[in-house]
């Protein structure tokens, strides 16, 4: 902080444009101005003991002088304006300088051409003050001299030339062109003065002529050696008086630049191979920092600049430069700030093509597949390339080093077990370098029957470098990758959803338009999930997306609403926070379902908004959510989206049971049913969770894409016995919203009672007089019941009453003359 006395009428002029000053601010007395960088300079006592200006304010900026009008606002605000000064107009440093007060007259201090202060008026007791510098580097008084001494001003001396330099800035010599270089420095003094100008370790001398002017040369013998100089004037008057001028800065370079070559050629025993060709063709070395490099390859030209440690290097693209096997000369030119260069010749030797290498995977197990047999033999995998060639071949982790036979074969064993079993696709690679260091590469593949191939997802959003700008937007972006066979995938990024395209080998694909990427800065995770054909779901693959298309102002947090974009009625209860982000201090309006709120944003630019439970609309929609702020200018900026408002589960129902069928026609689970297991199905809304729970057996039931649902009970999983067993069917929607059913089911899976009555004869033997007219049987069952008896290698119906009496007559014709025995059967069903 800056402190200027400023009272008793001053007239005070700061060196500062407008665009330097942030602010002004009134602390009591005192005037307190801000300037852009942070800096305060205070006017004490700028203010009288009534409140009014004190003192006269000016700023002052190439060669014009404005005055400033101070108006008081509220709370100690002080608002600017800025007028030409009438009575200065426009001032040029060289010119005398004018009181207001008076018609005293001063010359400017010094020899500088840039005069960073104008006179106070003396005879008025007022000082002018200026701050010098770009944006006001520091504050001095400025200095004037008295323009006579006589009465009424009348009288004077002669007026004094003072010793100058008339070049400004850096002087610079150097180049390849800089032959039988000269430096000319000019000046003025009092005639007859002695000069003397040294440069280095040089020094000419001359004398100041009548008018005023003198001027040197160094050249020849006197042009000082290479280096930074500062020019030393020493100026001796005719009174003895002597001055010493210096701070011209000269810079001489005549020698041209140093360079080498370190990397990349054939003089530093390098070869480029194709990894080294694709990343592009690099050649490196050091040289003077600062100095420009040029290289030429093959008639391409690249071009950088040496840094501060030293070090150079240029890239070739390759699709600019042949590859091959071949070498190309190179060509280096250094030059440096001044014009000095040096050229160097190289070479670069170029052998990008590797081994050929292929891997033969059809004949992995005979035919492309490993059986288990083949498994637990061993088994080889093999493949060709050059003959002589080290092959490494990689399969889930083990590796084998095998030499290519003279035929250009190669075959690698594997030992039983080595790898695991499953359905699946197993993946071998083969891999090779050649004399230069380039790589062959290839990978095959082979089934083995095991188990189901992992889901797995890649994508490059946003090229090469990972970030998805605003024309990338455009273009969109696309996630693919890898399930088990009829699967499907849905993608999700930022609240847009994605069915992916599953192909018949497992390979999909999800395509993201731009209207599905939300404009702004930000990372956000692209989220994939697998359901089979069994209707399984898969975890959750991640990959996080990188966006930036704007410098954004103004963001709504749509997808987080309610936790997921979705509203469900729990969280409708509980009142959901909208929220995003905003400049610091903006006014945001928010909408959601047309309930407008107004939220601030805080200094780090978050804003939030409470939506209460009276405030949702309770259902199943989409209502549409809305930002809106307006900058300081008035400009605006809105976004909107929608949130999924679900606060019921639709359309649950149970289906009839589809059981066996008592007599009064009640569905019942009776020994068929309970020992051959059974189905409970119904319908519901899509992607809900349903478990069925029958006598406290509980099932997950699944759920098809045409919203209905099965749930599968297995033989014997119902208790035998005689009963109403409870059922209830719970479900949760995608929205996280719970309902539940409940119904009762008759258990029966055991006829009561079964009974033959008596023997059937008194000694249980039918003989022929007892066979006359038929065999009477009979017997008792449940009530309701049906009865068979199988005898005679017939089956017949038996006769029950309401009781549950049975009785039947087998006619004599089907009764056997013959001796023997028979097996007899009765059946019954209740």
């Amino acid at each position: 902080m800056t402190v200027i006395p400023a009272d008793q009428g001053q007239e005070i002029s700061l060196n500062l444009r407008q665009t330097d000053i942030q602010g002004y601010s009134r602390d009591g007395g005192d005037l307190v101005i801000t300037l852009s960088d942070g800096r305060m300079i205070v006017l004490d006592n700028y203010y009288g003991d009534a409140g009014a200006a004190q003192s006269r304010l000016f700023i002052s900026a190439d060669g014009y002088l404005n005055e400033v009008s101070l108006i008081e606002g509220t709370e100690g605000t002080v608002y600017a304006q800025y007028g030409p000064t009438e009575q200065w107009g426009k001032w040029s440093p060289t010119e005398d300088l004018i009181f207001l007060s008076g018609n005293e007259i001063t010359t400017p201090v010094g020899g500088d051409d840039e005069v960073s202060m104008l006179g106070a008026g003396i005879l008025a007791g007022g000082s002018l003050l200026g701050l010098g510098g770009a944006g006001a580097a520091g504050l001095a008084a400025a200095a004037v001299i008295g323009a006579g001494t006589g009465g009424g001003g009348s009288g004077g001396a002669a007026t004094r030339i003072p010793p100058s330099v008339n070049e400004d800035g850096t002087i610079t010599i150097g180049g390849d062109d800089a032959e039988d270089p000269t430096i000319t420095i000019t000046g003025g003094g009092e005639p007859g003065s002695d000069v003397g100008v040294t440069i280095g370790d040089q020094t000419v001398d001359t004398v100041v002529d009548e008018n005023g002017e003198w001027d040197v040369a160094f050249e020849g013998d006197t042009f000082p050696e290479d280096g930074e100089h500062v020019a030393v004037v020493v100026v001796t008057e005719p009174d003895g008086a002597e001055t010493t001028l210096d701070g011209l800065p000269i810079m001489i370079d005549t020698t041209p630049p140093e360079v080498s070559v370190e990397e990349g050629t054939v003089a530093t025993d390098h070869v480029v191979n194709a990894e080294d060709y694709d990343d592009g063709v690099d050649i490196a070395g050091q040289g003077v920092p600062g100095a420009s490099i040029t290289v030429v390859v093959d008639g391409l030209e690249q071009s950088t600049v040496i840094g501060e440690d030293g070090q150079w290097k240029v890239t070739f693209d390759p699709a600019d430069l042949a590859g091959g096997e071949r070498e190309a000369e190179v060509t280096i030119t250094a030059t440096d700030s001044f014009g000095n260069s040096t050229t160097v010749t190289d070479a670069l030797s170029i052998d990008t093509v590797p081994h050929p290498i292929a891997i033969n995977g059809a004949a992995i197990g005979g035919d492309g597949v490993l059986n288990f047999a083949e498994l637990d033999a061993g088994y080889q995998v093999s493949g060709t390339s050059t003959a002589g060639a080290t092959v490494r071949v990689t399969l889930e982790g083990i590796e084998q080093d095998v030499i290519v036979g003279e035929n250009g074969t190669w075959t690698a064993q594997f030992e039983s077990q080595s790898i695991a079993g499953g359905t699946r696709e197993a993946t071998v690679t083969a891999s090779t370098f050649d004399a230069a260091g380039n790589p062959s590469q290839t990978t095959g593949t082979f089934h083995i029957d095991t188990e189901v191939r992992d889901f797995a997802m890649s994508g490059n959003a946003g090229g090469d470098d990972s970030v998805i700008n605003a024309v990338e937007q455009n273009g969109g972006f696309t996630m693919s990758g890898q399930v088990e066979p009829d699967s499907s995938v849905v993608v999700t990024f930022r609240g847009a959803e994605v069915d992916a395209v599953v192909d018949a080998n497992g390979s999909w694909t999800a395509y993201f338009t731009g209207a599905q990427i939300p404009a702004g800065t930000y990372s956000a995770d692209v989220v994939a999930i697998a359901t089979d054909a069994a209707n399984n779901t898969s975890e959750e693959l991640r990959q996080t997306i990188t966006v930036d298309t704007e410098a954004g102002s103004l963001t709504l947090n749509a997808a987080s609403i309610g936790g997921n974009g979705v509203i469900n009625g729990d969280e409708a209860n509980a009142g959901v926070l909208v929220t995003g982000t905003a400049d610091p201090g903006a006014r945001v309006i928010v909408t959601l379902d047309g309930v407008e709120h107004t939220a601030m944003a805080n200094n780090s630019g978050q804003w939030q908004s409470l939506y209460r439970s009276q405030e949702i609309t309770r259902g199943t929609h989409d209502p549409l959510v809305t930002a809106y702020t307006e900058d300081a200018a008035g400009n605006p900026a809105e976004v909107e989206a929608t949130v999924r408002v679900d606060t019921q589960v639709d359309n649950l129902n149970l289906n009839d049971l589809n059981l066996a069928i008592t007599a009064d026609g009640r569905d019942v689970i009776n020994n068929d049913v309970a020992t051959g297991g059974f189905s409970v199905t119904g319908t519901i809304e899509p992607g809900s969770q349903v478990t069925v729970t029958v006598d406290g057996v509980e099932h997950d039931a699944t759920v098809d894409s045409a919203d209905n649902w099965v749930a599968v009970f297995g033989a014997n999983e119902i208790v035998s016995g005689q009963r109403f067993a409870n059922l209830r069917v719970d479900v949760i929607d995608p929205a996280g919203n719970e309902a539940f059913l409940t119904d009762t089911v008759q258990t029966d899976t055991f006829v009561d009672e079964l009974s033959l009555q008596g023997p059937i004869t008194a000694d249980n033997v039918v003989n022929i007089a007892e066979a006359q007219g038929g065999l009477q049987l009979s017997g008792r069952v449940e009530a309701g019941s049906s009865a068979t008896i199988d005898v005679f290698g017939r089956t017949y119906d038996a006769a029950v009453d309401g009781a549950g009496n049975w009785t039947l007559t087998i006619p004599q014709g089907d009764i056997p003359l013959e001796e023997g025995s028979t097996q007899m059967v009765i059946n019954a069903t209740d």
